[in-house]
């Protein structure tokens, strides 16, 4: 099991809901700047994504082991450090329908993907 406390996981939780929230706000730009034929702004926001991505993957990876066997870590949280857990991994999952919506959008855009999940994003 992993060996993690309650306060550890949420800190991560929110970060990555910060993190994917920072990619949706990147992605939402990248659409305005194409619609503008912006090519500069273009590039520059995908680094910004691609810093972006690094980032979010650092979460993920401490992560992983939480996610993995959350079952078994689920049972040493208290209550109410779950119900939190829960409210976070359902803000994360609209974000990540939003940003996936969004990606979408942009003409000839490579999409976002959750690497460790499975889940497009």
């Amino acid at each position: 099991m992993a060996d993690v406390s309650g306060r550890a996981i949420l800190e991560d939780l929110r970060a990555e809901q910060a993190l994917y929230g920072e990619m949706l706000g990147l992605a939402r730009e990248q659409k305005d700047a194409l619609a503008r034929g912006d090519a500069g702004s273009v590039e520059a926001l995908l680094g910004s994504k691609q810093s972006l991505l690094a980032r979010i993957d650092e979460v993920e990876t401490r992560l992983g082991p939480v996610k993995r066997d959350w079952a078994a870590v689920r049972e040493t949280l208290a209550e109410t450090d779950r119900q939190e857990v829960q409210g976070l991994v359902e803000a994360i999952g609209k974000t990540l329908q939003e940003l996936m919506a969004t990606e979408e959008e942009v003409p000839g855009s490579f999409g976002f993907r959750v690497r460790r999940s499975g889940r497009k994003a």
